[in-house]
């Protein structure tokens, strides 16, 4: 990276440099190749990073908001929406949410550091239901999930969702989740248990 930052200075620099002495002509060629090169990729720069925050929560062009979390993610970008921990008595949870940022988004069992890939049991079915105003605008079932290892904790990926595709943005939603199947064998296996919508990864 630093190579390459060194090297765009540097024909920056020269483009410039031939821009100021070359002759009429030759000037005005060069001069557009340093607005090309440079001063259009500084003030697309610029843009992005006064109106970054803007960008990523989907007020503004959201189609880039997604490649913007993946080059300057924020610190809470991986902080839970909703979370509860998880009753073997208990199958619906309640949640009111408001997505942040644009992109995926997901709803995990999740459990503390099992010390080993080995796959979780996976023998669950989880429906989402999401309402806004008493519309439903996101009724899904998954009957199995995919296993994930994290840095603090393991688990079961059961949903996954775009914003703003799927749901909208910065609006406050009604979430249920369902769970069916054996929680009182699962929380008896790996120990404490929640439940969790997130942002998801969007690479």
């Amino acid at each position: 990276m630093l190579y390459f930052l060194i090297i765009y200075l540097v024909l920056s620099v020269s483009l410039l440099m031939l821009a100021v002495f070359t002759k009429k002509i030759m000037r005005w060629i060069f001069a557009s190749l340093f607005g090309i090169i440079f001063v259009l990729p500084l003030l697309l720069v610029c843009f992005l990073g006064v109106f970054k925050d803007k960008i990523q929560r989907g007020k503004m062009l959201p189609g880039f908001g997604e490649v913007l979390l993946l080059v300057s993610p924020p610190k809470d970008l991986f902080e839970p929406l909703a979370m509860q921990e998880i009753s073997p008595n208990q199958q619906e949870y309640d949640f009111v949410i408001k997505h942040k940022y644009v992109g995926n988004h997901v709803i995990d069992i999740s459990v503390g550091r099992l010390g080993s890939m080995d796959k979780l049991k996976n023998d669950f079915k989880v429906r989402c239901i999401v309402q806004k105003d008493g519309q439903v605008l996101y009724d899904e079932t998954l009957d199995k999930g995919w296993s994930y290892w994290g840095g603090s904790s393991d688990g079961l990926t059961f949903q996954r969702y775009r914003v703003p595709q799927d749901l909208p943005i910065d609006t406050l939603l009604k979430v249920k989740v369902i769970i069916e199947g054996d929680l009182n064998s699962f929380v008896s296996d790996y120990g404490p248990t929640k439940l969790i919508i997130r942002k998801g990864s969007d690479e």
